[in-house]
């Protein structure tokens, strides 16, 4: 299952963290250190399988309908039915989606040196993020609009039109078969043959139509245009049955098809996938915004080798870390079409090392970690990528597997005074795929695998990043000792990526850090 963005931008931020400075990892025994991180990420722009597309994409389409709106398609049935046309698509115009996504995080790190080599810490982010989202639709490709008669998107004018129409052709089949049961056309096959035909081809299309525009339940938000193709041949019909009625004697039934004459605007999309009574239900389609508390991480590390000499940024450093996730972060809501969390949603356990390797004004840090998914259960809506308007109906609680992530990086550094330095860095990230199943038998969606959610979640991509670090143990020039201070800055991107579905993350991420003897 995609888990929205937020299991992107932990990817991005928080294990490439210790990549773009060479600060301890751990801490000396007996002290006590307190950092302060933040960042600011935002996207608008993701991969799909290695290309670049808009990251409102989903809502993108050269001729929306069913492609991206499900819930039309019972609709694109029943017109292709009465055209004789399998093929025919409801098309609302070309949609372009646009979308951007920002997120502000800051955190605090209390840590502790238990022993010469072993150290805990504890982080407690806070999150505050914000998706925004539009559509335009190009009406002069579009053959569709608003059905004047939905409850939602039309009005009581609408819903007049249509019910004086049924009306009237409804009661005039009423007086078709009142005459030919009181014989009117017996002394004429040939009329009696026609009045037959007429009656039964005209309950048959009354009851299409009805079910199209006008029945509770099955009446479709938007129909074709009045001056479409298949507007024109409903409305034809509808001539053919009225003048087969007045030819054998029927009056009354003179009412126009109730089609719509102007094309449905972006803003009547929006309408239909936001009305709390529709059948998508969305709680917006232009905003999602959020803030809360994320994720908590609780770990310790172990340094095994510490030749570090931190002023003069040369030596040999090993380290290994341990890291347990707790998801305390809140998820996404199956209301929400952009899939704004605070959390991952699922409890981690990460692993990882670190090599930290100077001399001279040269030096670096590589890396590698894996981090260990858990599974959780979730409410989501199950559809396959790219289904943006996805109906309240496919609501369902699953189990999620997430995929599991590798990561190696290295991050070079050039020191230009005695703690102060330019570091740049490189991580490869891979991201398996996510195992999605219903959680119970009940659960499931009628025709839909719940592995459809796992689609698209597995991909690799490469980050890099450059910036400023500052690392200084305290000891003055004097020989005196100061409070150690490290702290750092950088831009980070993602640059590159196959497989899958990934945001084109961009971040300003900063740190600090101070340190306090205790014992």
């Amino acid at each position: 299952m995609r888990l929205g963005w937020y299991a992107l931008i932990t990817t991005l931020l928080l294990p490439a963290a210790g990549h773009a400075q060479l600060a301890p990892l751990g801490i000396p025994r007996g002290m006590f250190r307190f950092e302060v991180d933040g960042s600011f990420a935002y996207a608008n722009e993701r991969f799909n399988d290695g290309t670049r597309e808009s990251l409102g994409a989903d809502f993108s389409s050269p001729g929306l309908g069913a492609d991206r709106i499900p819930t039309l398609a019972e609709a694109d049935q029943r017109v292709a039915v009465l055209l004789d046309q399998p093929g025919y698509k409801l098309n609302l115009g070309a949609s372009v989606g646009t979308a951007q996504v920002s997120s502000g995080t800051g955190a605090f790190t209390l840590g502790i040196g238990i022993t010469k080599g072993l150290s805990i810490f504890g982080r407690l982010p806070f999150v505050s993020t914000w998706w925004r989202q539009s559509v335009s639709i190009d009406t002069a490709t579009s053959s569709a609009g608003v059905n004047l008669a939905d409850p939602a998107l039309g009005n009581a004018a609408g819903a007049s039109v249509a019910d004086a129409f049924f009306n009237q052709f409804n009661s005039s089949l009423a007086g078709l078969q009142e005459r030919i049961t009181a014989g009117a056309y017996d002394g004429d096959p040939v009329t009696r043959a026609l009045a037959l035909q007429t009656l039964a081809s005209g309950l048959a299309l009354s009851d299409s139509l009805s079910a199209l525009i006008a029945t509770a339940g099955s009446a479709s938000p938007f129909l074709p245009l009045a001056s479409s193709s298949a507007g024109q041949t409903l409305s034809g019909q509808v001539v053919s049955i009225q003048q087969a009625l007045d030819g054998l004697g029927v009056a009354g039934f003179t009412a126009a098809l109730p089609l719509p004459t102007d094309p449905a605007e972006a803003t009547d999309v929006y309408n239909y996938a936001t009305s709390p009574s529709g059948a998508i239900g969305y709680s917006s389609l232009s905003s999602s915004r959020r803030t809360g508390i994320g994720d908590v991480d609780v770990g310790a590390v172990y340094t095994f080798v510490d030749h570090w000499n931190a002023d003069a940024a040369r030596g040999l450093r090993v380290a290994a870390t341990a890291t347990v996730r707790l998801p305390t972060g809140a998820v996404a809501l199956p209301t929400d079409p952009f899939g704004v969390s605070l959390g991952a949603g699922t409890p981690a356990v990460a692993m990882g090392a670190a090599f930290d390797l100077g001399r001279g004004a040269f030096g670096a840090r590589l890396s590698a970690s894996y981090l260990l998914q858990l599974s959780g259960n979730f409410t989501r809506r199950v559809a396959a990528p790219g289904s943006a308007f996805v109906p309240a109906s496919a609501t369902a609680d699953v189990t999620v597997n997430p995929g599991d992530q590798f990561q190696i990086g290295i991050a070079p550094f050039y020191r230009l005074a005695r703690a102060f330095g330019v570091v740049g860095s490189a991580v490869w990230l891979d991201q398996g795929d996510d195992q999605v199943e219903y959680a119970t038998a009940a659960d499931s969606v009628s025709g839909v695998p719940a592995s459809v959610l796992g689609q698209g979640t597995g991909a690799s991509r490469l980050l890099l990043s450059i910036g400023f670090t500052y690392s200084s143990s305290g000891q003055r020039a004097d020989g005196t000792s100061g409070v150690p201070l490290d702290a750092g800055w950088r831009w980070q991107t993602t640059v590159a990526s196959s497989g899958g579905i990934t945001t084109k993350w961009s971040a300003i991420v900063f740190f600090a850090r101070v340190y306090a003897k205790i014992w």
